[in-house]
C-alpha cells in the first residue's frame, strides 16, 4: 500500500521514538546479565583461590613446614 509522502514521514517518526522506548526497555535487562557474568566470574574466582590455598596448607602440613614458610614458598 502506497502512503503520500507526508503519511509516510510521520510514521517512520513515530517508529523511530517507539525504538528508542525499546531500547531503553531492554536495557536494564542487559545490564542486569552483564552484571550477573561479571559476579558469577568473581565468585569463580574467589573459589579458585580458596582451593589453592587449602592445597598449599595441606602440602604445608604433609611437609610438616611452618605456615608462614609456606606462604614465602607460595
Amino acid at each position: 500500500m502506497r502512503y503520500p509522502s507526508g503519511r509516510r514521514d510521520r510514521r517512520e517518526r513515530r517508529e523511530r521514538g517507539q525504538v528508542a522506548i525499546e531500547y531503553l526497555g531492554f536495557l536494564p535487562v542487559l545490564l542486569i546479565v552483564a552484571l550477573a557474568g561479571i559476579q558469577l566470574g568473581a565468585v569463580a574466582y574467589a573459589a579458585e583461590q580458596a582451593g589453592t590455598a587449602a592445597r598449599a596448607g595441606a602440602r604445608a602440613a604433609s611437609l610438616r613446614q611452618d605456615a608462614q614458610q609456606a606462604c614465602a614458598a607460595a
